[in-house]
């Protein structure tokens, strides 16, 4: 029903017809990210190799529909959930029964992402470059040598031009 789980952008979305989705993926990432709408309250979760939560977000409301959803929500609610520790598999869960949301707009949040907007850019690139120079914190040790330097400055441009996150 486009007049009730309105795309958040284009024409197409994903839904839980047959009940959660459950998604996993075959390199760790650092997180999961989409715009959703829907008519139950909504649960996201991120769990690590060991099928071991790591971090969840519920949505804000109890139903964000267009037309009837709660007073003061907005269809297409940014919901995130991210880790220190490695994300292999998330699950997004409604309605146990399925129909009662749709996903828009969903972006893996990778290593590289170092600010985790779903898009690794040259936003990524200037944080790395800070951390190496030290003028913001160096959390981000995308090669695992115990150091943020221009290694991980080089990773992250790397990612930025599309040739993917090789961060270990």
């Amino acid at each position: 029903d486009e007049f009730e789980f309105p795309p958040h952008a284009g024409s197409n979305v994903a839904s839980d017809n047959l009940g959660p989705i459950s998604i996993t993926f075959t390199a760790p990432v650092r997180g999961f990210l989409g715009y959703f709408t829907y008519g139950v309250p909504l649960t996201l979760q991120a769990f690590d190799a060991g099928n071991n939560l790591l971090a969840a977000t519920n949505s804000s409301y109890s139903n964000n529909e267009t037309l009837s959803g709660v007073y003061g929500s907005h269809s297409n609610e940014l919901l995130k959930v991210s880790s220190s520790t490695s994300v292999y598999k998330v699950v997004i869960t409604g309605s146990s029964q399925g129909t009662s949301f749709t996903l828009d707009d969903a972006a893996v949040i990778t290593r590289c992402d170092l600010n985790q907007d779903g898009a690794t850019n040259v936003n990524d690139a200037q944080a790395a470059i800070n951390e190496a120079l030290g003028t913001a914190s160096g959390v981000d040790d995308l090669d695992s040598d115990h150091t943020v330097n221009i290694v991980e400055i080089q990773l992250v441009i790397n990612a930025a031009l599309g040739n993917g996150c090789s961060a270990k």
